[in-house]
């Protein structure tokens, strides 16, 4: 999914962003318009166990999806070590 921002729009960073019970705030890689493009906060689920299976040699990472309107959901993946 990508996300086009209007830099205006949103807040600038986590220490002006509100997010629900279960979530926090991390700065998210976003498409926009008009570079640069600038990070912005997104709320993402407190959930940072891993339990994705990874084959010998990587191990396993938690990482926010895009979306629309947050809270976010995460994703888990498999990295080289």
């Amino acid at each position: 999914a990508v996300i086009a921002v209007l830099a205006h729009t949103l807040p600038l960073s986590c220490d002006t962003t509100r997010c629900s019970d279960g979530h926090h705030c991390v700065m998210q890689e976003v498409f926009c318009y008009a570079p640069p493009c600038n990070p912005v906060p997104m709320c993402v689920s407190n959930e940072t166990a891993c339990t994705l299976p990874c084959p010998h040699g990587q191990s396993c990472f938690v990482e926010p999806e895009n979306c629309k309107k947050a809270p976010c959901p995460s994703r888990q993946g498999c990295q080289q070590i």
